[in-house]
């Protein structure tokens, strides 16, 4: 068959490399498909105290079958605390490719301080991983964060000032420094 595409911009199937599709799979590929999304990479949900690759062996169990279109992962450090030297390898063998890491968001015990940042980055080095983060100077904005509510400003205006520009440059730049000293 020949479809006559004249005035129209023609695209492969387009490739969304941040999505959250998890508990919903089936639904969330077949809209991106109609969408033109035809491949994705969604960041894998864990249990508590649910190791990376036991959370990536799950997801790729129960989820992916549902799938209406190519999904890779994203490993998430969710419970940096936890992390351990060799985490990195066995969901690499599983076939993940990346990791995030979280520089923010103290209060939900997702933050990864420095140590465990480097660490994970290391490791994802040697394996070629792409690692990937959520970059915010978390303990500046914590301290903001429980001013302002002390003050009584709670509102929408305050959101800014407890997550300022500057606090996510800053974060960037020591992110990419860790990076190139881990050889990521």
């Amino acid at each position: 068959e020949i479809v006559d595409a004249s005035g129209c911009l023609v695209l492969p199937g387009a490739i969304d490399v941040h999505t959250h599709i998890f508990g919903a799979v089936a639904a969330d590929t077949r809209s991106a498909l109609l969408g033109g999304t035809t491949a994705m990479l969604a960041f894998v949900d864990a249990e508590p105290g649910e190791r990376p690759v036991e959370a990536a062996r799950r997801t790729i169990a129960d989820e992916l079958p549902t799938a209406y279109a190519d999904v890779a992962l994203h490993t998430v450090i969710w419970e940096p605390q936890s992390y351990r030297r060799g985490d990195m390898r066995d969901v690499h063998a599983l076939g993940v490719g990346s990791v995030k890491l979280w520089l923010a968001y103290i209060e939900l015990g997702i933050q990864a301080d420095d140590d465990v940042a480097f660490a994970v980055m290391q490791e994802a080095a040697e394996l070629g991983m792409v690692v990937l983060a959520h970059c915010e100077n978390g303990r500046v904005v914590d301290v903001l964060t429980r001013e302002l509510v002390a003050a009584g400003e709670l509102g929408l205006g305050s959101l800014p000032r407890s997550r300022p520009i500057a606090l996510e440059a800053e974060c960037v730049h020591r992110f990419l420094v860790m990076a190139d000293m881990a050889g990521a």
